[in-house]
């Protein structure tokens, strides 16, 4: 089973690959797969993998394009770069997660567990995406198969995808799931985001500089406090709260100023 690992990432965030790729390297030392860099904007490499420039006014989404011309595979493992790998990686779970992938003929899982998931106790590494899971499609860390990315990313942005999806969800009446479609109920890649908006979340880069003394993670601004306190306050909704609650609650915290990138 052939598996390419993708960072795609703008030529602004190359800076935060760097970081990506160094605990990569620490917590996934014996990686089987080949992982390759591809940069939109301008033409810049990211330290330590193979990288591709891909053009100036490209889409992320033909990062993945670009790799999968150069590279054959069964499945694209696909990072944005600004979700870290925090922990040791084990290829046992890995190769268990794409065989049962492979098994159920998945084209697309998210590799980020969903936050509802964490207190069950699910027998296998993977289940369907509902179709009312909000924020179950996500462009940070997925598998894909070529077929996925041709029919779904090609010709899109990353912001559309997720919106496409978002909307889907929030309206849907429908207790079905998407039978290709699935998401990881242990996040075996101990992935942690950390930026926001090109800053870092204030709590996660504690959190990786405390446990990775020995990297030097990038110098960027920092979120400010009211800025924290708000991704605190949106992590425990979304994913958490039942759709009309949500709406209801985002409407509410809109008016004292607490935004959202949509009101779903």
């Amino acid at each position: 089973m052939e598996c390419v690992i993708v960072l795609m990432t703008h030529s602004s965030y190359v800076d935060i690959c760097d970081n990506f790729v160094s605990l990569l390297h620490k917590n996934w030392p014996d990686c089987p797969f080949k992982v390759v860099g591809a940069v939109i904007g301008e033409n810049r490499c990211i330290q330590g993998i193979d990288t591709i420039y891909v053009d100036t006014n490209e889409k992320l989404t033909d990062c993945i394009k670009a790799v999968m011309k150069e590279h054959e595979a069964d499945y694209y493992m696909c990072f944005l770069g600004d979700a870290f790998i925090s922990s040791r990686v084990c290829n046992d779970q890995v190769f268990a997660l794409l065989n049962e992938i492979k098994e159920k003929e998945a084209n697309y899982c998210k590799i980020i567990p969903m936050k509802k998931d964490s207190n069950n106790h699910y027998p296998n590494n993977i289940r369907n995406i509902r179709k009312k899971d909000v924020y179950a499609h996500t462009f940070v860390a997925f598998i894909a198969t070529r077929i996925f990315v041709e029919t779904e990313l090609i010709g899109t942005t990353d912001f559309e995808f997720e919106k496409k999806y978002l909307e889907i969800a929030a309206s849907s009446m429908d207790n079905g799931v998407f039978p290709d479609h699935f998401v990881v109920v242990k996040n075996i890649f101990h992935i942690i985001p950390a930026i926001v908006k090109g800053k870092w979340d204030r709590l996660a880069l504690k959190s990786l500089e405390h446990n990775n003394p020995e990297i030097f993670f990038s110098n960027r601004d920092k979120l400010g406090l009211r800025d924290q306190c708000k991704l605190i306050v949106i992590s425990m909704i979304e994913g958490m709260v039942p759709s009309k609650s949500r709406k209801k609650l985002k409407k509410f915290l809109s008016s004292i100023g607490i935004k959202f990138v949509t009101d779903k």
